[in-house]
């Protein structure tokens, strides 16, 4: 992933900053920001994705349901983050 979309998702996820404090400290529109988060994530769900078909060998409902569980334990592990 470019640096600039890693960095976003740090930033917001990890760190905790809004929109608003991104949009300011990029110099750019609060939507333009939320579109890049947005764009950010789903490209690492799409690189997450492939990594784990080529490396598993999964496919199909294997591959949705592990995504779903590590989907599950991401969202705990950033709400502990950010705690």
């Amino acid at each position: 992933m470019p640096e600039r979309e890693r960095a976003l998702l740090r930033l917001h996820h990890i760190h905790g900053l809004t929109m608003d404090r991104l949009a300011t400290m990029y110099g750019e529109p609060r939507s333009s920001i939320a579109r890049r988060v947005m764009q950010a994530r789903e490209r690492l769900l799409k690189l997450t994705r492939g990594e784990l078909a080529s490396r598993l060998k999964l496919e199909g409902s294997e591959l949705e349901s592990l995504l779903g569980l590590v989907r599950s334990r991401l969202d705990l592990s950033l709400h502990r983050l950010m705690d």
